[in-house]
């Protein structure tokens, strides 16, 4: 079994918030001991009473002096030093929770290395037996697998930038997360939008399929049209010239031939369908109308 080496996180006796009471308490004992003063203390006298004296109260405290037959002593720098510790305190609580965290990592990342390592070793006897059995091709088939997994090849910038999100705190990491966070914006919007663009390319295809198939449509309406036009054409003359052929014609199979071919109305059924002799033919004056006499 292989095994990463795992750091052990210091224990803080304090927790953050009974560490700011402290500190609280701290900065309250290290006030002058005159009155109500607030101020800082700079001197402590080496009485019983051990009072403290800021140096606004310079006088009270040579007074005290002379009375107690006591010595005065500089504690500005110890006091200081004292409660520069205690802030520091909420730190060390915090840097041991980062190692509590590192510890949870390097954990799962040791599970997972010696997952990989009882894995491989049972494919390294299975190896080991195929070859004894002389399956050589089952060998070269896991040699192969293990080729192609080309581990150290595998991406590993977003894992790195996943440890420095879960464990950075200073300014140079937060602003790689930063960034990080908003190229994964900036890429949501890109997909979107290029979704977007496809789904209205797709769109717009249909309609351009539509409108070749209208226009098709309309294209072979249009020489269907023409073709009916040009056949019409063919037949079509002034009145006049109507009138003179109507003049020039004996018979009625002669009129059922001309006017069959001009497609009056009611024409087909009366006279064709209901094979009646025509006799003559007769254009009203407006020339509207056509009589048309049997026999």
């Amino acid at each position: 079994m292989i095994t990463i080496f795992v750091i052990c996180a210091r224990k803080t006796q304090k927790n953050l918030h009974s560490n700011e009471i402290l500190i609280v308490k701290i900065i309250m004992d290290f006030k002058c001991s005159v009155g109500e003063c607030l101020e800082s203390i700079t001197w402590q006298c080496d009485c019983p009473e051990k009072l403290k004296f800021c140096l606004t109260h310079s006088k009270e405290m040579s007074n005290h002096s002379r009375l107690k037959k006591c010595h005065t002593v500089n504690i500005k720098e110890k006091c200081l030093g004292i409660l520069a510790d205690h802030y520091k305190n909420a730190l060390n609580h915090f840097e041991s929770d980062c190692i509590k965290l590192t510890q949870e990592m390097i954990y799962e990342i040791n599970n997972c290395l010696n997952d990989n390592w009882n894995y491989l070793q049972k494919k390294k006897k299975e190896i080991n037996d195929l070859i004894l059995s002389e399956q050589n091709d089952k060998a070269d088939t896991i040699v192969n697998w293990v080729n192609t997994l080309n581990i150290l090849q595998r991406e590993k910038n977003q894992y790195y930038l996943s440890v420095r999100q879960l464990l950075g705190i200073d300014n140079a990491n937060i602003k790689i997360v930063t960034d990080l966070e908003k190229l994964e914006d900036n890429l949501k919007i890109l997909k979107k939008n290029f979704q977007e663009s496809c789904e209205k390319i797709n769109g717009l295809e249909k309609e351009f399929i539509n409108s070749n198939e209208n226009n098709k449509k309309l294209s072979d309406e249009l020489e269907d049209t023409k073709k009916n036009l040009a056949q019409e054409n063919k037949y079509r003359f002034s009145v006049e010239e109507f009138k003179k052929v109507l003049s020039n014609l004996n018979g009625s199979d002669g009129f059922k031939i001309i006017l069959t071919r001009l497609d009056l109305q009611d024409f087909l059924p009366i006279f064709i369908e209901g094979n009646k002799v025509i006799d003559k033919a007769l254009i009203t004056n407006d020339n509207n109308y056509v009589f048309i006499c049997e026999i």
